[in-house]
């Protein structure tokens, strides 16, 4: 394909730190954002089967500077420890789908205007306010820095635009507009012209043709206006003209196999590059597909297991969705194995966080691993045009990289940080506790039976505490197994002083926040909050700046945050900040009548309100060990050393030897005494049971998981599909009844002779060529193929376009269906062709379609070539029910004398300008 967009973007300007025009100017001392980093120790692919172990990576001002195992850090660059962890391209997503907004209603609206709502090619999509932050904030957690925003509605839809998905909006960039975007829209019956796929396609042919013809009429006009009329203002026609010049690609929506085909012919009759937005079924018409030589967006939303629940459901899944269901997993796979340029998208997924499963289902049905990478990097970004700033990792490209804890498409690996133009976003907190799971706890060197301990590494946190007994279970176990009848009632504080209602606390806890500060940039900020009495909050707030007091409290009907913030290094502030959930966002007056803002997400782990640690109560022994929870609040690891504490009081210390965790811990009696943390045996796979065969094989779990090899799959998919297309076989047929349909009548004990598809004999005792098959006719008898005058089988989209009396420019041979079951049933009862018939809607419907009934085949095998081509007219009672013109038969006669008298007056004139010499035309 040609290069579908020119990039027309210098990098450097791209990532520019220059303050832009729509910021006002500076009031106060300016703090520029400065971004130097330095990511170390990572394994770092630079593009899929490119790989670099232990890698420092160099980020300046948004760009990759330099990557290599040799590379010296400089001096002034933030280092970050990426040991054990890996780093990939940043993804790109070529199709993410959006309402254009109010640009859709100027389209519609505004001047040159297309007289029909479904066309509006003018529509920009960089003039949108774009992706919101939610959005971008999910694709970014599924890796993706890069999208292309396509609109998501119309026939001719408007053109896109690659955006960079940063956390601000003011970081927001677009990269170079997209594509044109198209899809088969309808309005479907009494929607509105068109009202049938067959008329999608005539009126995105009509449009195509119509904008050549704008094109010259204005060529000609600007060349010598004198004597000539102005052409009319046509904005949808002129947004076309980068199409019909092959600028820019068309990237066409599918809702399946026979869709995408389609949209390969427009593109191939007008000449311009096109691209599939597939629907996940190419795999059923694989060859036909890749021989249109167009890229496909595949999605990977995958079909439902069908319902057999009983046997009556059962009966009603056909063999086709079964075998749907089962083979579009290895779409992607099949597409790149037959030599389709391929693009995965997170397009109809539910949520871009369900991709890296979809992914690993299609790894597992026979996608490699490194050609899932390729999907989401290097070939998106050859598609768009930007291979030059994005897709590798190599100097001077974007510093646009996804960081992971494991390879990237493992089932244990997670998205740790994504970076977009060089800035930070951490996804999920890094796992600081080396080894998880259950542990047996060991104090001064004895197992304690009524101590247990636990380590989840995804939220950071070690519990050590009393073994739970049937009587000790928490409240909601207990609520499960034997409710309580007073349990709504209110609980009583005087008659039982412990019993304590259970009150929500949205607030304590460690939250990981960014302050934006008008011409300064952001700065990264940690607060910790613990909630009180009476809603009381207290906290601190860290930077690598500064740090702060902070006291308020919560109003629970608003949930904000009154915060009061004391620093002894300056001034302080207050802060109202707004909980949503695990975010907060919230703003503050400071210095100089400005508005820094603040959002940030909870840290998963402890939370200060918990009641973490016990305190001794009447009866109770100080020295018992109770309750003790210890998340990301005050806990680092040094190598493989640990620290653990609350609240900012140390109440442990641990280092890591071999799979357990050794050390000392506080007491609440202020005592230290020895701890150990030894990992529990399953009680299925005790030490006593363990065997070798329980251990695996490290060559097996290192070779992956096993792939069958792609199998053959029929044409059509479903019940009666071909292996292998039908083929021309040279048949002798002895001794059959023969009805010739012509003179010669009904002839007994005959031959028949055919090659090469046609019958070359007729007659007794023929003579049999050198490989020719012969069946024994006896008993049997011969006609000739039946022929289906008026049909309506396999037509898809609509039969009828009833969006207009005069439709004759829509045809059926654009929407034939080659899979429709009934084909191969009425090859069963004897029918060869057809004559598929537009409906009876109105007075003129479309052109007809002449098939041979060739099941397995193509939809060009089907066309009769030579078939005299018709249309479809409709008389009597049907036509004049509509509800308008025309409503009576003699007004369907005068509509249809009219519609003749203009078709010879547009012959007339087209056959005048026909005659008229170059120079004269022009």
């Amino acid at each position: 394909m040609k290069t579908v967009l020119t990039t027309l973007v210098v990098v450097t300007s791209l990532v520019t730190t220059s303050i832009a025009q729509s910021v006002p100017p500076p009031d106060d001392i300016r703090k520029p954002e400065i971004r130097r980093d330095a990511i170390v120790g990572a394994t770092v692919v630079t593009r899929p089967g490119e790989t670099i172990e232990g890698a420092t990576l160099l980020l300046r001002d948004g760009l990759v500077e330099s990557v290599g195992v040799d590379v010296k850090v400089p001096a002034g660059y933030r280092v970050h420890d990426a040991e054990g962890l890996h780093i990939y391209p940043g993804f790109i997503d070529p199709s993410v789908v959006m309402n254009a907004g109010e640009a859709l209603e100027r389209a519609r609206n505004g001047a040159g205007a297309h007289w029909n709502d479904r066309i509006i090619p003018q529509i920009r999509m960089r003039d949108t306010p774009g992706l919101d932050s939610s959005r971008r904030n999910s694709l970014r957690d599924a890796g993706f820095t890069i999208a292309q925003v396509l609109p998501d509605s119309g026939i001719l839809r408007g053109r896109g635009a690659v955006v960079l998905l940063t956390e601000q909006d003011r970081h927001r960039r677009v990269i170079v507009d997209g594509m044109q975007t198209a899809a088969f829209e309808t309005g479907g019956w009494g929607g509105g012209y068109p009202g049938s796929q067959m008329g999608a396609i005539a009126l995105m042919r009509q449009t195509l043709e119509e904008s050549r013809w704008h094109a010259r009429a204005v060529g000609v006009h600007a060349e010598d206006p004198t004597g000539i009329e102005m052409p009319e203002q046509a904005d949808a026609l002129d947004a076309m003209q980068p199409v019909l010049a092959q600028e820019i690609p068309v990237v066409f929506t599918t809702a399946n196999e026979l869709e995408a085909l389609r949209a390969a012919t427009v593109a191939r009759e007008f000449g311009i590059n096109g691209v599939i937005l597939g629907s996940g079924m190419e795999f059923r018409r694989l060859n036909e597909v890749v021989a249109t030589s167009l890229p496909v967006i595949v999605p990977l939303e995958f079909p439902k297991k069908p319902a057999v629940t009983d046997p009556y459901a059962a009966d009603r899944v056909t063999l086709r969705e079964l075998q749907t269901w089962k083979h579009a997993p290895s779409n992607p796979a099949r597409l790149l194995d037959a030599g389709a340029d391929v693009s995965l998208t997170t397009n109809g997924l539910s949520k871009p966080s369900a991709f890296h499963s979809a992914v690993r289902t299609a790894i597992k049905a026979g996608l490699p691993a490194d050609e899932a990478l390729a999907c989401i990097t290097v070939r998106p970004a050859r598609m768009l045009g930007i291979e030059s700033v994005a897709g590798t990792i190599a100097p001077g490209r974007l510093a646009n990289l996804v960081v992971t804890d494991g390879e990237l498409f493992d089932e244990d690996s997670e998205i740790r940080e994504v970076w977009v133009g060089g800035r930070r976003d951490e996804v999920k907190a890094k796992k600081r506790f080396p080894l998880g799971g259950d542990f047996e706890v060991l104090v001064a060197g004895e197992v304690r039976e009524d101590l247990e301990a636990s380590i989840d590494r995804d939220k950071n946190t070690l519990k050590i505490g009393p073994v739970k007994t049937e009587e000790d279970t928490d409240e909601t176990e207990g609520a499960d197994e034997d409710p309580d009848p007073d349990a709504d009632q209110e609980a009583d504080p005087e008659a039982n002083p412990d019993a304590m209602p259970a009150v929500k606390d949205p607030v304590s806890g460690t939250w990981d926040c960014s302050i934006e500060v008008p011409e300064m940039g952001g700065l990264p900020v940690t607060m910790n909050f613990t909630l009180g009495e009476d809603d009381v909050v207290t906290g601190d707030m860290s930077s690598d700046m500064f740090s702060a007091e902070l006291d308020g409290r919560f109003n629970r009907e608003t949930s904000t945050l009154e915060i009061n913030m004391s620093m002894a290094q300056g001034p302080g502030a207050e802060l109202e900040l707004k909980i949503e959930g695990d975010r907060l966002e919230g703003s503050s007056e400071i210095m100089g009548g400005r508005t820094a803002n603040l959002t940030g997400s909870k840290i998963a782990g402890v939370e200060a309100g918990e009641d973490t640690v016990e305190k001794p109560r009447g009866g109770r022994s100080p020295g018992r060990i109770r309750n003790i929870k210890v998340g990301s609040r005050g806990l680092g690891f040094a190598g493989d050393g640990a620290m653990f504490g609350l609240d900012g009081d140390v109440v442990g210390t641990a280092v890591v030897i071999e799979d357990r965790l050794v050390g000392s811990l506080q007491t609440l009696d202020g005592r230290f005494v020895p701890l150990e943390l030894v990992p529990r045996m399953p009680e299925e796979l005790t030490e006593e049971t363990a065997t070798e065969d329980d251990v695996p094989d490290e060559e097996v779990a290192d070779a992956g998981p096993e792939v069958e090899p792609l199998e053959a799959l029929p044409v059509p998919l479903g019940v009666y599909g071909r292996l292998e297309p039908p083929r021309t076989r040279n048949v002798l047929i002895r001794d059959a009844t023969i009805w010739t349909a012509s003179d010669r009548g009904v002839l007994e004990e005959c031959d028949l002779l055919v090659l090469d598809g046609r019958i070359v004999s007729v007659g007794v005792d023929l003579e049999r060529p050198d490989g020719v098959t012969m069946i024994d006719g006896t008993g049997l008898h011969v006609t000739p193929g039946l022929i289906d005058c008026h049909s309506h089988t396999g037509i898809s989209g609509g039969v009828n376009e009833g969006g207009q009396t005069n439709t004759a420019e829509v045809r059926i041979g654009d929407v034939v269906n080659p899979d429709d079951i009934d084909f191969y049933r009425q090859l069963a009862g004897g029918l060869t062709a057809a004559n598929q018939l537009h409906g009876s809607a109105n007075p003129i419907g479309g052109q007809n379609s002449v098939i041979k009934l060739r099941w397995g085949g193509t939809v060009e095998d089907m066309k009769f070539e030579g078939a005299k081509p018709g249309i479809k007219f409709a008389l009597g009672e049907n036509v004049k029910r509509g509800g308008g013109y025309p409503d009576t038969r003699m007004g369907v006669a005068a509509f249809i004398e009219d519609a003749f008298q203009a078709a010879v007056e547009y012959d007339a004139a087209r056959d005048a300008f026909a005659a008229l010499s170059p120079a004269e035309q022009a």
